[in-house]
Formats: structure tokens, C-alpha cells, sequence
């Protein structure tokens, strides 16, 4: 393990503009690919008639806000 760390690193300094175009590429890849990610699914799910759901509804008016 520490000669393929230590041939890494020789490498990236060797070649260190290389490596560091290589990182400033894929972070912008990244932020494109975030940027166009789909908007979260929304969390208001419900099943009307269920023990849990009647517990919920009733709880809610006396939990404070």
C-alpha cells in the first residue's frame, strides 16, 4: 500500500499542472451535474385511516407550534 501511495504521489507531482486541471475539471462536472439534479420528492405523504395518521391528527392542534 505505501509504494502505490508513494507512486502516486510522485506522479501527481510530477505532473501536478496535469492533476490539478484534471480536479478543477471534475469539480465543475460536479457542479453541472448538481445543478441539474431533479428537486427533492416531496415528504407530505400520508394513509388517511391508519392508527398512526388518527394519532398524528390528534396530536397536532395541542403540540405547540
Amino acid at each position: 500500500m505505501a509504494t502505490l501511495l508513494c507512486s502516486l504521489g510522485r506522479f501527481s507531482f510530477r505532473w501536478r499542472r496535469h492533476v490539478l486541471v484534471l480536479w478543477a475539471g471534475l469539480l465543475a462536472l460536479a457542479a453541472v451535474f448538481a445543478a441539474r439534479a431533479p428537486a427533492p420528492l416531496p415528504d407530505d405523504f400520508s394513509m388517511p385511516g391508519t392508527e398512526a395518521q388518527r394519532a398524528t391528527t390528534c396530536s397536532t392542534p395541542a403540540s405547540p407550534a
